[in-house]
């Protein structure tokens, strides 16, 4: 397969369906492969992860998602999670059990209801697609992360430092310094404006 099919450069509306469909089916690969390895060695039984992928056809992002990584959109100082966590908490709170500030407290927080492998048979890959804008600032991170740093804190250290991998470092050394026992990831990405014949890029 070429792999300007893989990961296209433009998508039209006609061929957005198939487009989202490969994306799900990537996802859906990696849970079989992960499930298989489980199977076959006693010591890997139960393995599993969460996985959450931006993919940008400028203007539009579409996150990928599965589990409890986050995605957070940060423009101007308005930050908005995409998608939801797939946890036990935040279904409770979706269907009205829980609020949303409980749900973040909740000891059920950390129990995942879809994961890729983690003994399950199938796996709910999810597609959300937002529209970007310049000055966009686009973050992916682990629960090791937003656990112990605050959403306004993430936002005021990104949008503070001109230099987005400083603004990585300030971030995984804050949740460290709070106690952070888990991995500790973050992904930092400003839309700029570009020179030449590309209108934007992403860096």
């Amino acid at each position: 397969v070429c792999a300007s099919d893989l990961w296209p450069t433009q998508v039209s509306a006609d061929e957005e369906m198939r487009f989202v469909a490969d994306l799900k089916q990537l996802f859906e690969t990696a849970h079989r492969l992960i499930v298989r390895e489980s199977d076959a060695h006693a010591d890997l039984r139960g393995m599993g992860t969460t996985l959450t992928m931006c993919y940008i056809i400028w203007p539009q992002m579409y996150v990928v998602h599965v589990g409890d990584s986050r995605c957070y959109l940060i423009r101007q100082e308005t930050v908005k999670q995409l998608p939801r966590d797939h946890t036990l908490s935040s279904h409770l709170a979706e269907k009205g059990g829980m609020s949303a500030e409980e749900a973040e407290r909740s000891r059920w927080s950390h129990v995942l209801v879809n994961a890729l492998g983690a003994g399950g048979i199938e796996v709910t890959v999810e597609v959300h697609k937002e529209h970007l804008e310049i000055d966009d600032v686009v973050v992916l991170c682990t629960d090791g992360l937003y656990r112990h740093v605050k959403v306004d804190e993430m936002s005021d250290i990104l949008l503070r430092e001109l230099e987005l991998a400083e603004a990585c470092r300030s971030l995984i050394e804050l949740a460290n310094f709070r106690g952070g026992h888990d991995n500790i990831t973050v992904v930092a990405a400003r839309c700029l404006k570009a020179q030449g014949p590309q209108k934007t890029r992403t860096i």
